[in-house]
């Protein structure tokens, strides 16, 4: 009788076990004003010598663009873009030509966040990306980035600005234009 109640619990936990193994590639998330935000869909591309990389999430959308890569990066050679205007003095800022936007749109409208060197914003805010595999031969990019971005509008009734922190794209899908 134990053999047999033996043989029957390893039949039971050999059947019960599954490999649904969920994979993340490609994937796009961070913190934004530190709660988990997942992109459901992500996409990049390159045009007049910018890489854009776009997240959507339900009614929300991230775009981060910067200047394409001159060749193709791996984990040994990562190239670091930033913007940071600390002072409103340009003489010891971060000034690399990259932007991040966020916005959120409901019912026709939209609330836009806006950080990077092209912004008109008194407090432009802040951004960096760090580009740690970008293969043009094989279509994809990856990296790192965070950007604190500001409202770009005149509502009192939203939040002055949102924040991403410890954010992540791998392999989003990279097509040349």
């Amino acid at each position: 009788m134990k053999k047999v109640f033996a043989l029957l619990l390893m039949i039971t936990a050999l059947v019960s076990c599954e490999s649904d193994v969920k994979f993340n590639d490609p994937g796009f998330q961070g913190r934004k004003d530190n709660f988990i935000w997942k992109a459901d869909v992500a996409s990049a591309y390159t045009q007049d010598g910018y890489t854009y990389v776009n997240a959507y999430r339900g009614l929300e959308s991230v775009i981060l663009r910067f200047p394409t890569p001159p060749t193709e990066i791996t984990s040994l050679n990562p190239i670091t873009y930033t913007f940071r205007d600390t002072d409103g003095d340009d003489s010891n800022d971060d000034l690399d030509d990259v932007s991040a936007f966020y916005q959120f749109t409901e019912q026709g409208s939209a609330i836009s966040y806006y950080t990077g060197l092209n912004s008109e914003l008194e407090d432009p805010g802040n951004v960096e990306v760090t580009i740690n595999k970008c293969l043009f031969t094989q279509g994809i990019i990856s990296g790192e980035f965070k950007f604190n971005a500001k409202y770009d509008g005149e509502s009192d009734l939203v939040p002055a600005n949102v924040n991403f922190q410890q954010g992540v794209f791998y392999n989003v899908p990279l097509t040349q234009q």
